[in-house]
């Protein structure tokens, strides 16, 4: 991606390796756009792999994104039984964490 975006209110650095939220660490970069990275991560807690998105910090202050990845996670568990569960997004774990470039939601 562009060391542009990499700025004040732009994406936030992230290495391999690196442990978020004392739960999370990297394994690999599974994607990345001018809103968000997407990373391989291990659940220290849980032991399994999940992906990661953390989003920019001036995407983060707007985005409805949050909000209805927040709302499909409060649906989680109410439909078990709908045929179309399995092609609908889990969500594990949202949170904030602070950084170099600003304040970043980060959805799991």
């Amino acid at each position: 991606e562009r060391a542009s975006y990499y700025r004040e209110g732009g994406l936030h650095p992230v290495n391999i390796w690196d442990t978020i939220n004392d739960r999370y660490q990297v394994n690999n970069k599974l994607g990345f756009g001018a809103c968000s990275t997407i990373w391989l991560v291990e659940d220290l807690t849980l032991k399994r792999f999940v992906s990661l998105k953390v989003l920019a910090a001036d995407v983060s202050a707007v985005s409805s994104e949050l909000h209805v990845e927040q709302h499909l996670k409060l649906q989680q568990g109410k439909q078990d039984s709908h045929p179309g569960r399995d092609h609908v997004i889990q969500i594990y774990d949202t949170f904030i964490i602070e950084g170099p470039n600003g304040t970043y939601h980060c959805i799991v």
